[in-house]
Order: structure tokens, then sequence, then C-alpha cells
């Protein structure tokens, strides 16, 4: 059975990820190990999932017109794409949270992800909603990690 470029691109991210939990696993104090460690152990699990989804799934061709006009080295267009616009939407976040903070960077990616995927109004409100209460619950108040403000806002990385 062949590989398509897509798991080698999944293998890739995990590779990435297990540098930067050995990295995060580095970091003088315990503040400074737990965002890398949890985001990048998160990536790990979830880029583990969809290769095994991958390799499970093979080569089956939907039909032949897809295998005829879709296919882009051995994975369709739309599956590359998808991948392409999954890091556009990390590389977003990541600047906004540079930006402005993970306080106001995270409620507007999720509610915008949300309504940009044809959510609801209610339900994309929600989602924020919770989510940010999760964040500023767990790792503010629980854990007690300062989470960075934001360039904006008088933040600073070193």
């Amino acid at each position: 059975m062949k590989i398509k470029p897509v798991s080698y691109f999944l293998i890739i991210i995990i590779l990435i990820a297990v540098v930067a939990v050995s990295y995060g696993v580095t970091l003088p104090t315990m503040k400074a190990k737990l965002v890398p460690i949890i985001t990048a152990g998160l990536t790990i699990i979830l880029a583990g999932i969809e290769l095994i989804r991958e390799l499970r799934a093979g080569y089956k061709a939907k039909s032949a017109a897809e295998a005829e006009a879709g296919k882009y080295a051995g994975g369709t267009k739309s599956e590359l794409f998808g991948y392409i616009k999954g890091w556009g939407w990390m590389a977003l976040l990541a600047v906004g949270i540079y930006l402005f903070g993970f306080l106001i960077a995270i409620p507007i990616f999720v509610f915008t992800y949300l309504k940009l995927n044809k959510r609801g109004w209610l339900m994309s409100i929600c989602i924020t909603v919770v989510m940010e209460l999760f964040i500023y619950g767990v790792f503010a108040r629980l854990l007690q990690v300062d989470l960075y403000p934001g360039l904006i806002f008088g933040g600073t990385l070193w």
C-alpha cells in the first residue's frame, strides 16, 4: 500500500509536535512548560488519530471521475487545500495571540470560525463563552498561569 502525501504531512506535524514537547520539558518553570506541552500533546493525539484514519482508508477512489479529475500526487486537491486552510487558521490564531493575548484572541477566533462555518448565532456565542470560561477557569484560576496579555496590551515575549 502506498502512503498518501497527506499522511506524510501528518507525520511531519507529529514530529514537529514531539520536538515542541521535548523543548517544553526543558523549560525552567512549570508555567513555561504548560502551554507547549499541552498544545503539542493534543496535536500529537489529533494528528495521530487522523493519520490512522488516512492509513486505514487507503486509496479508495469514490468515483472514476474523482480519480481522473481530483487526484493530486496521491491525495485529492480538496484534502490538501483543507490542510492548508487549517494551517492558515492556526497561523491567524498565533498572530492574534501575539497581538491581543489569549483571553481576547481565543474567543474572537472561536466565534469567527464557527460563524464562517455556518453555525447559528446562539450556538456560536454559547460555545465561545464556554471556551473562554474554560480557558480562564483552568489556566488563570485553577493552575494560576499568567496568560500572555498580547503585544498591544503591554506583553513581551522575553
